[in-house]
Order: structure tokens, then sequence, then C-alpha cells
């Protein structure tokens, strides 16, 4: 048998229009309704507690469950013993004859919020029970952190079809009362930010997202402590001090004020190399024309005309102490390189310098809803649950030799530089300036976004279990050196 619980939202359907939907199913479900609750975490538990099913199907009364639901899910659970969830995409109707196909891609080593299971999850009844159930101390992040601790010994699978309907016209996304229940399942209509809306969580549910991702974190004997290592740099007499990197590829309309947005800038220690993956539009003879009038431009050559080999062409022929990032269609702000040198400078133990960041628009617009990115969140753990720890970078070259380069085999056009901070993160410190240094252009052929959804999500997900076996080695090797110290 499997027991559907239904639970009751303010908005979408009533609960009686939500049975009747979930009858059409199909026979022999025993359907659960549980009203809107104080505490929906102990609510859930109830109707779980009273279920005579062994499969529960969770689904909120806002959603419009599809025909093949129940199939799929059946489908899914057994065709993996090891599937703790099955979940799947779900559709959005915006009006008659309009309907888009919302994608859910979750993992299990992926203990950030946000790539979601959606709002319909089927699962084994002894899984829900051996993961303890719902905590009733969440009241915003329950499905999440139910998430984490199931995930932590079964599998997630995803559905072929989609399981539900958001239906536009009867739920109104625009309000925030609706935009704030739907946060229970981190799904991309409940926030403007999409991927940054992590940053902007309010400061209760902020909090209890924390708290349950450090829970976890511990639980999978993944939660680093303790000092980090001295960077040693043996690069100290480099000259210039200043290595900037920019990969590039058929970027003329912008190369030029990247570049000029360095040369602009006051310090003047530097040097710029420009990687070229192969430009046909003329990028190089911007770049060339720019050394001719003696800028300090080098430009080098990446056969891969991927951004992780661009990286390292760069590493290998940098001369600073420090390397800087640029993307060939962002820009430094004025003082970028001086503060900072000056940050390293004075944090010697410090392997990478981050600033703020701003978004500008194709012509150079700050572009001003969505504000400053300051990452203030960020420490060695909580970068696991976020999608990266800001820019501006600038990188001790030492430390990005001693960890082998940006790694190509894994991550060559995407989540390159995320995996990087990971590894280096786990040996060393990383510092915040305090001011926006870097402008990140917002346009339509934005190198992120000629790689799929899909990809991305998957290449941040790869990097994140990398991460996890490497921080749960670390942490053994360093109990079992106090052990030994205490013997």
């Amino acid at each position: 048998m499997i027991s559907v619980i239904l639970s009751e939202f303010a908005f979408g359907k009533s609960l009686a229009q939500a049975l009747a939907d979930v009858e059409r199913l199909g026979p022999g479900l025993e359907v659960l309704p549980v009203p809107r609750s104080e505490n929906r975490a102990e609510a859930l538990n109830a109707a779980v507690e009273a279920a005579h099913g062994e499969i529960l199907l969770f689904l909120p009364s806002f959603v419009d469950p599809l025909p093949g639901l129940v199939d799929e899910v059946l489908a899914g659970l057994a065709a993996d013993p090891a599937a703790g969830i099955v979940y799947g995409d779900y559709t959005i109707l915006v009006g008659p004859g309009n309907e888009a196909r919302q994608p859910m891609l979750a993992h299990e080593n992926d203990l950030s919020e946000w790539p979601g299971i959606g709002y319909v999850a089927g699962m084994r009844r002894d899984v829900f029970r051996a993961a303890g159930g719902y905590d009733p101390a969440y009241r915003f992040v329950e499905e999440y952190d139910l998430r984490l601790r199931i995930t932590r010994q079964a599998r997630l699978v995803r559905a072929s079809v989609p399981l539900c309907r958001l239906d536009r016209t009867r739920v109104p996304l625009e309000d925030e009362r609706v935009k704030q229940s739907l946060r229970h399942w981190f799904t991309p209509e409940s926030s403007p930010k999409k991927g940054y809306a992590y940053l902007f969580s309010a400061a209760e549910e902020d909090r209890e997202i924390e708290r349950a991702f450090a829970a976890e974190l511990r639980a999978r004997g993944a939660y680093l402590e303790g000092e980090a290592s001295p960077v040693a740099c043996p690069h100290a007499r480099s000259g210039p001090t200043v290595s900037v990197v920019i990969p590039v590829y058929d970027r003329v309309r912008y190369i030029g004020r990247a570049i000029g947005s360095v040369l602009a800038g006051d310090y003047r220690d530097f040097e710029i190399l420009v990687v070229d993956g192969g430009s046909t539009d003329g990028t190089l003879d911007v770049a060339d024309e720019l050394a001719r009038g003696g800028a300090p431009i080098r430009v080098l050559h990446n056969p891969a005309r991927v951004v992780a080999t661009a990286l390292n062409v760069g590493l290998r022929a940098a001369r600073g102490k420090y390397v800087a990032q640029l993307d060939s269609d962002d820009e430094f702000t004025p003082s970028t390189l001086r503060q900072c040198v000056a940050y390293l400078e004075a944090h010697p133990d410090c392997a990478l310098a981050i600033s703020y960041y701003d978004f500008i628009d194709d012509d150079g617009r700050a572009v001003e809803h969505l504000g400053v990115v300051r990452h203030l969140e960020y420490d060695r753990n909580v970068i696991l649950r976020t999608n990266g720890a800001g820019a501006v970078r600038v990188w001790h070259r030492c430390v990005l030799e001693r960890l082998g380069g940006f790694r190509e085999e894994w991550f060559p056009d995407y989540a390159e530089d995320y995996d990087m901070i990971l590894r280096l993160s786990e040996r060393y410190e990383v510092g915040r300036v305090p001011d926006v240094l870097y402008r990140w252009r917002l346009h339509a052929s934005n190198s992120e976004q000629l790689v799929s959804i899909e990809d991305r999500v998957r290449k941040k997900a790869l990097a994140r279990a990398h991460a996890l076996e490497r921080r749960a080695d670390l942490v053994r090797s360093r109990l079992v050196t106090e052990g030994a110290a205490r013997d």
C-alpha cells in the first residue's frame, strides 16, 4: 500500500480539492490529510505514524499530481534497492497551452540547499524511520534537513517524467508569503535570485540552514576544525608582483574593457597574460594593439580552448608572487590590485584574497537590483553548501602550484575555480577584502550560460563529492594523530 501524506497550504487549492485530485491517481491509495499546523514537521511525523503503507508519498496541497506519479515512484524504488527518495521534475502552467518543465537535479553528496528535489517525494517507510523522520526543531528547512539525513545512507532517484504541476494561475508566485512557503523546498520560483538565493535568506531561516548543514557535515565526519597551514611562499622576490590571467575566446566586444580596467588601476607592478583559445573575431588584434602601445601584456595560446587549461597555461607562464583571475568579459575596479596585494602582504598566511563584487550589464552599467555580493557566510566548511566564495580571486601562485593547478580532467569548462577553492580551503586560510573590487558582466553569451543547467549542477556536485572524501580523510588523520599524541 502507498500512503499519501497530503499537507495543506493556504493557497492554490482547498484541501478538499487536493483530496479529489489524489483520488484520481487510482485505487488502493491511503490518503492522510495534514491540516496546516504551527509545526509542520511535527504534523507530518504524526501522519506517518498513523499511516499503514510501506511506501510514503509526500504531496503538498497546492500542486496538481500528474497521472504517472504513482507508477514512477514505484518504478524508481523497484529499480534501485538503495533508493532513499524518488523525486522528479515538475511543470509550471502559466496560462492556457503554456506549460514549461522545471528540472530538478539533486545529488547525495551535494549538501547545499538549492539543488532540491521538488515538491513531491516518494520513499520507503523504513528509510524515513531510519533517518528519524522530520525534525520538529526546524520550522523553515525541515525538508532540506530530512533530505540530508536520508541521503547520508541512501540514494536519490530521479523520475523519468514530471511528477506534478504548479499552476501559476492559482498559485500567486508574486506574493511574498507564497514564496516563503515554497522555500520549504528551495525551488527556483521561491526566489528571484535563482542561484544566488542562499545569499538572501531571512536571518532565522539562514540560521536553520547553517545548523542543519553543519550537523550533517559532522555526521559524515567531514567537518574541518583546527588551524590552517602556513603559506611559506618561496616567490617573495618575484617580479612583477601580480600576474593577471585572462582566459579568452572570441571576446572582441569585451576584451579591451577587461584589459583596460587593469591598466586604469592605481597599481602598476603587474603583468597581463591573455590566454587565447584560438579566437577568430579580432580579439587578438585588440590585445596585440594594446601590447604595442606599451601595456605589459603577453599573449599565450591555449589549444584545448577550455577554461581550466587556459588558467594552467597562465599559471605556468606567470612570474608574479600572486595570480589574479579576470574573466575576459568582466572588469576590475581602479583599486583592485592595490587592495588585494596590500591585504595579502598584511596576512602572509592567507593563500587567497577574495573581494565583494557587483554586476554590470552589457554596457557596463550597474545592475542595481542584484546589489553587492559579499559572501560573508564563507568559512572553510560553509563553502561546501554555497555556489562559490566570491570574486575577485587573487591567489598565492605557490599554493596553486602545490595543489597541482586547476583540474582539467574533472572540470575543464565549469567549476574549475570552485573546485580549487574547496581544495585550497582544506589546507589554507582564505581572506576577505571588504570592498567591491570585481564587476561581473551579465550578458547573453556569458560562458556560464553556454553550459547546460544539468552540467552545471553535475559539476558542482562532483566537486563537493570529492571534497567530502578529502575532508573525511583529513578528519580521520587528525583524530589518529591526536590519539597517538595522547598515548
